[in-house]
């Protein structure tokens, strides 16, 4: 019983330490998810900024002027949504990274996407 146990404890506390490493990050600060100032605004963002599973990323924006649409990378570069992973449309839309990897976001109003308003992160 007493390897059980262990083994137990240990996972919890790998959980415990995991959650508690978690990140909250706000997607464009102060300002929020909300049209860019330049084209590679959220770009530079998510470039300069680590991303490890178990953190989130919260987008705050206005829902009658924009939205939030996760696609692949296909999609991304294109602006295009023929396959989409997820679309937000609340207001505050929180994402969990929930595995390493690629992810792509961008906002699909208008040509907001074609202004700058996307990024690209990869998961640690």
């Amino acid at each position: 019983m007493a390897p059980q146990s262990f083994i137990v404890v240990s996972l919890i506390g790998l959980l415990l330490v995991t959650y508690v490493q978690a990140t909250e990050h706000i997607v464009g600060g102060a300002n929020g998810w909300s049209f860019p100032p330049n084209k590679d605004h959220y770009q530079k963002w998510s470039e300069k900024t680590k991303f490890r599973v178990g953190d989130t990323l919260v987008f705050d924006y206005t829902p009658s002027a924009d939205n939030v649409i996760e696609v692949s990378e296909g999609d991304f570069e294109k602006c295009s949504q023929y396959n989409v992973v997820d679309m937000m449309y609340d207001g505050h839309s929180v994402v969990r990274l929930d595995k390493p990897g690629k992810r792509f976001f961008y906002c699909g109003v208008a040509l907001h996407c074609e202004s700058g308003m996307k990024f690209s992160i990869t998961v640690e």
